[in-house]
């Protein structure tokens, strides 16, 4: 707060000594080139001083300490009342955190630059970082103590209501009905999404797998390093490279990710591809993370789960990944009793039989290449391969937050549960089904009655509040064949009630799926809950086991994945058609193979692919009429360009399809993909015999549609540029093409252009009604929005949703060259690549000698392919006159300039004037001319700069 150019602070009065380095603070951070390290030592500074203060309290306020003065300022809620004080706990906390951790900071600077002794200045710091002392530190041991005191005895109503109190199938929470059949599709749709993940994205659609029978685990082994995976005596050992071993083997595959080899064997990787493998390798450890928590049994905390190991590592030698059994089980490690006991607790909760097998298979297939790719990727970073190599789920290099875990959540219960239900609401509603619905174990160590199991997998209980929890380390091996099942069988009653086929079944993950659910009850290897026992587990009927998936196909089939909103402005229905011409028709072949009964087709865009009949032309086939879109079906014999779409397609999803035998080896995909191109460039147009303007317009469309890096496209104005982003958002089937404009000026004529091409394609404009989904494959957004967090939420949502975002394009990219210095947004204009995938940058007047710059201000990589031609215009005409010193006279002369000139306009003509100065030269001329004024401040409003825009295009005004 201290930094803000709003000062939240300022009405209170500071020491100089406080004011001072804060100035030097601020004075760093606005040096271009300050060293981290000056940064660093300038905020230790600061927070030392401000920490080791005796403050003294004016006589109008209750402290005069920023750090208590700050607490409560961050405590105020819009209407300007204070939080409630449970949740101020939380800030406090992690305030007491960052003043231990520069105490100890401190410390060790004091005994290496002043040759001292720890003891020593301990005792000099003691007063700052104990109670009973005055200082900041004991003012929020206070606060923290009074807080809790507050929160512990203030009562609450219950925020679970039952609708259902005889089968507890419906209840209310914070006001929204959750149905709990609803919380059963919810688990078949992140099944769904996972299950395609790790098939599609993590094994290239390949089907390897690794058979094993009984896992051994040595709990007892406390070795650094140790795991199930790399005990010798299972199968995994041995099979470690057997992804890498595919990818080599398949031509495809292997050109994807090896960039180049040399003659004496060195591999040039394709870090870009390998980026991306671990994008959806993170995506995938979320889903399975979610997945874990979601089926585990009660549900443990967030930053609990999120850092478990699989492997013991040398700060603790309890790996939290284990087996018991036939059972693979997760031990949650509960930290927030450790600092008062002394030691931690162990939950057990048992993975479901999907969660189990995915994560055996990962850590045995997926995760030695993820160590690779991480290895290749980031050379300097070790702490980055440690991670891969020993916590269980990975987020990119990192470990998930809480907060992304909570974001996992609310994506798949909104839109099925109809709550945003995060790891807090989930804990909640869990549990409030899982008393009801589940048996009540009896606990077995020495608690009060209402502890149970159950009650201390979620870490709480009735009536202790949090204070026993789990199994200690050293008792887990001793006490395992009394209390482990009872652990295990907690999860599992949960799991069957959620109707997931729970672990400890020993079936791979493709046999494991929900529709095998029914199957395995009546086999009698899931065992189905009575209805004789009024207090345990409620039964599952068959009606449960009917009704399971079909409430997901009937919201799926009320969904509204896009509107129209103009008529022009159509959905992504006829991007396969463009492919066709007549004489393409007139050779089809009546014995196509092509059924297409089983087209892929992509749910997500809820349209259908359109191909043409062998009698209508384009123009019969598609039209708009009334404002409606016709769909057309699709004929019962496409033609063989269908094949090459198909073939394509496959290409770009990484298929590891490469038969030799295949039709269409005659044409090689770069040649398949140029044709296609061709065809959508024509379509556009709206011209059957257009051609590429030049050769480099045809490059970099190439180039841009292979997505293997990214591009830097210098190509003079009327060349076509923006056909690299047209065209692949027209030929590609799955995944949006971003566009990024850096003048609003620029978006209006884009818009335009699109319109008036027919092009579909959505427009962020950062309105809380602007929903945007990226169904149409084509998004327009400016670069000041492109830099705002809603934003960057919705491009995470589209990239991780299903849809995809295939590349972002940057047009007039020069700007952030020239208009950096007054504009903050060029200025940090490389924070808009927030998802891993190409960048392609546009211009038409970089020279050469700025390419680097460019290069560096987008943050391009470095194997970016740059594409250049001439941008000699040589149809231009530039007069040079020398300005007056007297700005009348070069209002007048400007003037006399732009008069002669538009007497010869004809209709089609027009004329813009730029000026530097506003006041004396913009608006002096615009009221001479009778013309309009562009300009960006605050004088104008959208509203303005739209209208002025649209009458200078169609021609009202031809001079602006």
């Amino acid at each position: 707060m201290l930094l803000r150019k709003s000062n939240p602070l300022a009405p209170f009065a500071f020491p100089n000594s406080v004011s001072n380095r804060v100035t030097v603070l601020q004075d760093f951070l606005a040096t271009p080139r300050a060293l981290s390290s000056d940064i660093q030592n300038s905020i230790y500074d600061l927070l030392t001083h401000i920490w080791t203060q005796t403050w003294i309290k004016p006589f109008n306020l209750p402290t005069g300490d920023p750090t208590i003065i700050s607490l409560a300022l961050s405590m105020l809620q819009d209407d300007g009342s204070f939080k409630h004080p449970k949740y101020t706990t939380g800030p406090i906390a992690q305030l007491e955190y960052c003043i231990r951790s520069l105490f100890v900071m401190y410390l060790h600077t004091q005994v290496s630059t002043h040759n001292s002794t720890y003891t020593k200045e301990t005792d000099a710091l003691e007063q700052w970082f104990t109670e009973k002392h005055d200082s900041t530190l004991n003012s929020l041991y206070s606060l923290q103590h009074r807080a809790s005191s507050i929160a512990t005895v203030t009562m609450a109503l219950p925020q679970i209501w039952w609708l259902d109190r005889q089968n507890f199938d419906s209840l209310l929470y914070q006001g929204e009905t959750i149905h709990f059949k609803d919380i059963r599709n919810m688990l078949v749709i992140l099944e769904e999404q996972l299950l395609q993940c790790y098939k599609q994205d993590i094994l290239f659609s390949t089907d390897l797998y690794i058979s094993y029978g009984q896992l051994r685990d040595d709990l007892t082994n406390t070795a650094v390093g140790y795991s199930f995976i790399a005990d010798p005596k299972n199968p995994f050992v041995s099979k470690r490279d057997q992804l890498m071993e595919h990818i080599l083997a398949s031509p495809i595959l292997r050109s994807k990710i090896i960039a180049a080899e040399t003659p004496g064997g060195h591999i040039h990787w394709n870090k870009f591809i390998l980026r991306q493998w671990l994008h959806q390798y993170a995506k995938f450890h979320g889903l399975l993370l979610a997945r874990a928590h979601m089926l585990g049994g009660s549900p443990g905390r967030g930053t609990e789960i999120t850092a478990m190991t699989f492997a013991n590592i040398p700060t603790s030698t309890h790996r939290n990944c284990v087996v018991f059994g036939k059972y693979l089980a997760m031990l949650v490690t509960y930290h927030k009793g450790t600092a008062m006991t002394g030691m931690e607790k162990l939950i057990p909760h048992a993975f479901d039989g999907i969660t189990s097998d995915l994560i055996i298979q990962d850590l045995a297939i997926a995760r030695p290449f993820a160590e690779l790719a991480a290895y290749i990727c980031y050379p300097d970073q070790p702490d980055i391969g440690q991670v891969y190599r020993e916590h269980l789920f990975v987020n990119n290099g990192k470990l998930f937050t809480s907060d992304e875990v909570s974001a996992i959540m609310i994506s798949l219960s909104e839109p099925v549960v109809g709550a945003r239900l995060g790891l807090r609401s989930w804990r909640q509603v869990s549990i409030a089904f899982k008393r009801k619905r589940c048996t009540k174990l009896q606990d077995l160590i020495d608690v009060d009655e209402e502890e149970t199991v159950d009650a201390l997998q979620a870490t709480h209980s009735r009536q202790t509040e949090n204070r026993i929890y789990g199994l200690s380390p050293d008792a887990l091996s001793g006490v395992a064949e009394d209390v482990l099942p009872l652990y295990l069988d907690a999860s599992t009653e949960w799991q069957i009630q959620a109707m997931a086929v729970p672990g400890g079944l020993g079936l791979p993950y493709t046999e494991c799926v929900s529709t095998n659910f029914s199957a395995l009850v009546k086999a009698g290897h899931i065992k189905q809950p009575s209805r004789g026992n009024p207090n345990g587990p409620i039964a599952i009927t068959t009606a449960d086991l009917e009704q399971l998936g079909h409430n997901v196909t009937e919201e799926e089939s009320d969904t509204t994945l896009f509107s129209i909103d103009d008529p022009v402005d159509l959905p992504r229905t006829y991007m396969f058609y463009c492919f066709y011409d007549p004489e393409m028709l007139t050779s089809l072949s009546a014995s196509s193979t092509l059924d297409w009964s089983h087209q892929d087709t992509d749910e997500d865009d809820d349209v259908e692919i359109i191909a043409p009949s062998t009698t209508s032309n384009l123009d019969q086939q598609y039209t708009n009429q009334d404002d409606d879109v016709q769909i057309i079906s699709p004929p019962t014999s496409p033609s063989s360009y269908q094949q090459h779409a198909e073939m394509h397609k496959e290409e770009f999803t990484l298929s590891s399809d490469d038969d030799p035998s295949s039709d269409q080896q005659e044409e090689t995909p770069l040649e398949a993909m140029e044709q296609e191109a061709l065809h959508g460039l024509r379509q556009i147009l709206g011209n059957n015999t257009a051609d590429w303007s030049c050769p480099e317009q045809k490059d970099a469309v190439l180039a841009t549609l292979q997505g293997n890096s990214d591009v830097c496209a210098i190509l003079r104005t009327g060349c076509g540029k923006t056909m690299l982003a047209l065209i692949p958002s027209l030929l590609e089937n799955k995944g949006a093409t971003v566009v990024i404009l850096p003048l609003k000026s620029l978006v209006s004529d884009y818009i335009r252009k699109l319109r008036k091409m027919n092009i579909a394609f959505e427009h962020y404009t950062g309105k809380d009604t602007n929903i945007v989904t990226g169904n149409r494959g084509l998004i327009i957004v400016s670069a000041d929005q492109a830099m705002t967090d809603p934003w960057k939420q919705t491009i995470g949502k589209i990239y991780h949703g299903g849809v995809g975002v295939n590349r972002l394009v940057f047009d007039e990219a020069h700007l952030a060259l020239t208009d950096e210095d007054y504009r903050a947004t060029l200025k940090n204009i490389r924070q808009i690549r927030i998802i891993p995938v190409p960048i392609i940058v546009l211009s038409a007047t970089i020279p050469p000698t700025s390419e680097t710059a460019l290069a560096t201000a987008f943050g391009l990589t470095d194997d970016r392919i740059t594409i250049r031609m001439s941008t000699d215009r040589p149809e231009l005409c530039y007069t040079i006159q020398q300005a007056s010193s007297n700005h009348n006279e070069t209002v007048q002369s400007t003037v006399d300039v732009v008069l002669k000139e538009t007497k010869l306009f004809t209709a089609k003509d027009r004329a813009l004037v730029f000026v530097s100065l506003k006041e004396e030269e913009g608006h002096p001329i615009a009221n001479a001319l009778d013309c309009d004024f562009y300009e960006g401040g605050k004088h104008l409003s959208d509203t303005d700069r739209e209208r002025m825009y649209h009458q200078w295009i169609d021609g009202t005004n031809k001079v602006m």
